[in-house]
């Protein structure tokens, strides 16, 4: 079932050969660009933040949910 509030979700992509630390520090970053988009209160939707998606299986599967 569709939402009745529209959204846009921020996806950041990585790869797990970068190791955890450097993924934690993507997922930081990708939340504080969120967070600075949210706050300029330009944008027609809310935007929401995803976890950082490693892989094809990951991508794939957030692809498949956003289209629900």
């Amino acid at each position: 079932m569709r939402q009745s509030t529209p959204e846009i979700w921020f996806l950041t992509g990585s790869q797990t050969l970068y190791g955890p630390e450097v993924l934690a520090q993507v997922a930081e970053q990708s939340r504080d660009v969120v967070a600075a988009l949210e706050a300029s209160g330009a944008l027609p939707a809310r935007l929401v933040w995803k976890p950082v998606l490693a892989g094809a299986d990951a991508i794939r599967a957030a692809c498949i949910e956003a289209s629900v």
